[in-house]
C-alpha cells in the first residue's frame, strides 16, 4: 500500500514539474515525462533554475489561443494568422517563374 502513495505522489509531483515548465514558456509535456523517469524533485529544480523564455522575450503569447509562438511569427502554428499584422505581409511572394 505504502509503494502504491510513492508512486501516487510521484506523478502528481511530475504533472506540477510539467505545469510549472509550460508557465515559463517551456514544453510541458516534455518536462512531465522527463519528470517520471528522472526525480521530480531534480526535475522541478532544473525548471525554476532556467531563465523564463517569456520574459527573455524569445516567445509570446498568441492573443487568440495563448499559445507560445516566436517573436517574429506572423501566422500561429496553432489557430492561424495574427491579429495587427497586414494580410499582405502575411502571404508568402510568389516565385517568379524565369524567362527563356
Amino acid at each position: 500500500m505504502e509503494i502504491a502513495i510513492f508512486f501516487f505522489f510521484w506523478f502528481v509531483f511530475a504533472i506540477v514539474v510539467g505545469v510549472a515548465a509550460n508557465a515559463r514558456g517551456r514544453d510541458g509535456g516534455g518536462w512531465f515525462f522527463l519528470a517520471l523517469i528522472i526525480s521530480p524533485l531534480v526535475a522541478l529544480l532544473l525548471v525554476l533554475v532556467m531563465s523564463s523564455e517569456l520574459r527573455e522575450g524569445r516567445v509570446r503569447k498568441c492573443p487568440y489561443c495563448a499559445e507560445f509562438i516566436k517573436p517574429e511569427a506572423i501566422v500561429c502554428k496553432h489557430c492561424g494568422p495574427v491579429p495587427g499584422v497586414p494580410k499582405a505581409a502575411s502571404m508568402p511572394r510568389p516565385l517568379e517563374a524565369s524567362q527563356p
